[in-house]
């Protein structure tokens, strides 16, 4: 659905990142996009980080 939103608005999403928050289902994602008018334009790259809380633990532990 949004990959259809970006191609209408002229945007290009170049990767998506699906994360979980406090359990185990990929509940939302973070999106990188740009201008379509770029050229070469590659596939989306989608990432399921199923890890993603578990990493954010990490970080704040080390700072």
């Amino acid at each position: 659905m949004f990959r259809a939103l970006c191609a209408k608005h002229s945007l290009h999403c170049l990767s998506q990142e699906s994360v979980n928050w406090r359990g185990r289902r990929l509940i939302d994602c973070f999106s990188v996009i740009i201008r379509s008018d770029t050229s070469g334009q590659t596939p989306t790259r989608i990432v399921r980080n199923r890890n993603f809380m578990r990493e954010a633990a990490e970080i704040r532990a080390k700072s």
